[in-house]
């Protein structure tokens, strides 16, 4: 009896433990940076700002594909730029809980 009562307990931390660990309260912004014929850029500088001041840096993979997950729930101004594009700047963008933001993709010559 006490083996089957120790058991359960340890199932119904698992459980709990999962259920815990499943909460996501973050959003993310995903993003392709395209030329106007559609072509990938790689290596686009994107910043994303959120209200509190909090900034992250990151550039686009192989693909011309950046994406930043995990992000607390708020709203952002983004910033793409790569040489010989001008810059796109894409103010307000309101996250919210578990929500994936796809912002425009084409970025125009400069």
């Amino acid at each position: 009896m006490r083996q089957a009562l120790t058991f359960t307990l340890f199932v119904f931390y698992l459980w709990t433990f999962q259920l815990a660990w499943s909460q996501d309260v973050t959003a993310a912004i995903t993003c392709s940076v395209v030329d106007p014929a559609g072509a990938s850029i790689v290596a686009a500088n994107f910043t994303a700002k959120d209200t509190e001041g909090t900034t992250c840096l990151h550039s686009t993979n192989h693909e011309g594909v950046f994406n930043l997950p995990r992000l607390p729930v708020r709203t952002y101004d983004l910033v793409v730029a790569a040489p010989g594009f001008q810059t796109s700047v894409y103010r307000s963008l309101r996250l919210v809980l578990s929500q994936t933001c796809h912002s425009p993709k084409v970025n125009r010559y400069a």
